[in-house]
């Protein structure tokens, strides 16, 4: 049986390693590990042209950001070759010496067959025309796992965002298209969490934006203070179930127990009410106004998780506004010169939803507003033509058209 996969693996080292560079330059450029966090992020996109993917790179590009701010040392591999991966998880493993927590992620294709999962490297698929051929042409994750059990770490997370579509429909000739989707590990390690992109039988989208919908789940939850590893992939698969109409809800495999990747920070005052269909997350103390600005006049004390050009916000990112010492008003998505501008959700404190297209820091082009109860306030319940249902609507200067 053959089905697609998807993986999330641990974080780890602080090394770059690009399939693109010249022979010269390839390789591995080891930078000394974390004590206590080590990271390995692949990223696989440059597939044949048929099975080429837009997303992986981002993805694999923004995990590292996030691992790192909350204090991973992280090795990044891009567009690698089976052999290539093999060495990545090879270091990767020298690299976790005494480190406490080991995280692995891995964006691409991946399969499943006779209860085993294969990542997909950018080499050798042409030349798998046979089931039997993953066995020699694809990375097994029981290499991963196995090189895990053989270091220190007591927290293994595995992270697989490989639940695209099915890279080889023709490879049972003769037989009717195998389910898609992914299987439990044939094998695991103590402390071992898995999360992958969606549940069994189902793929996974690769996204129209710069992430695929897991991805831009697991940027905004990772980094929260105070939730368990556990709460934080709830809150991942109510994002990416909303985001996708209830299409894609990712799936997970815990042996872990309660463990947080970031830790509490004590209140200073009575929480406040949200009306949030989602938990709120811990009060916060809002960190120093940093030179990257954020052009938003209304709310003070911005911080801005994302690149900076010419000292303003820019790229992909969050936003996240703070009132009174606790977090009010977010934003996750594209900036451009400090302002809104691309593709991305505003969450009011209310719990009130926007995700569509910004323009020069508003509402513009095809968006989906809904009220925290699920209400849709300004459009029928099946969208306005040529915006995603349900809630779509075209938006033009922060306003609904009717």
């Amino acid at each position: 049986m053959l089905s697609t996969l998807c993986l999330v693996t641990r974080s780890g080292l602080a090394i770059e390693w690009n399939n693109a560079e010249t022979t010269k330059n390839r390789g591995f450029q080891a930078v000394p590990a974390a004590a206590d966090r080590i990271a390995l992020v692949i990223g696989n996109a440059n597939y044949p042209a048929n099975l080429a993917l837009a997303n992986p790179v981002h993805d694999a590009q923004d995990m590292k950001t996030v691992l790192e701010t909350i204090k991973f040392k992280v090795t990044l591999v891009i567009n690698a070759s089976q052999m290539q991966m093999e060495q990545a998880v090879q270091q990767f493993q020298k690299q976790l010496g005494s480190a406490k927590v080991a995280l692995f992620y891995f964006s691409g294709h991946g399969v499943q067959y006779e209860g085993q999962n294969y990542l997909l490297p950018i080499d050798g698929i042409q030349s798998i025309s046979a089931p039997g051929h993953l066995r020699y042409k694809a990375f097994n994750i029981d290499y991963l796992l196995a090189s895990m059990a053989e270091t220190m770490s007591t927290t293994n997370i595995v992270i697989l965002d490989a639940c695209r579509n099915n890279p080889f429909p023709n490879i049972f000739p003769g037989s009717s298209l195998p389910p898609q989707g992914l299987t439990h590990p044939s094998r695991t390690v103590p402390g071992l969490f898995i999360a992958y992109a969606t549940k069994a039988n189902e793929t996974a989208s690769d996204g129209q934006g710069r992430n695929s919908p897991f991805m831009e789940a697991l940027k905004s939850e990772l980094p929260i203070p105070g939730l368990t590893i556990s709460q934080i992939f709830e809150r991942v698969q109510e994002r990416v179930k909303q985001a996708t109409g209830g299409q894609q809800m990712p799936a997970t495999y815990n042996e872990l127990g309660s463990v947080r990747l970031v830790e509490a920070q004590p209140p200073t005052t009575a929480p406040p009410v949200y009306a949030s269909p989602l938990p709120p997350p811990p009060s916060l103390t809002p960190p120093a106004v940093s030179n990257c600005k954020v052009l938003k006049m209304s709310k003070k004390n911005p911080s801005w998780s994302g690149p900076c050009v010419n000292g303003l916000a820019e790229g992909s990112g969050q936003v996240q506004w703070y009132e009174n010492g606790r977090t009010a008003e977010r934003y996750e998505g594209e900036m451009k010169a400090g302002k809104m501008h691309g593709q991305g959700t505003y969450t009011w404190t209310s719990g009130n939803t926007y995700t569509g297209d910004w323009q020069n820091g508003q509402r513009q082009g095809c968006g989906v507003f809904k009220h925290a109860d699920g209400k849709c306030p300004f459009s029928s319940e099946n969208g306005y033509a040529g915006c995603a249902p349900p809630c779509g609507n075209y938006w033009q200067n922060d306003q609904p058209v009717k």
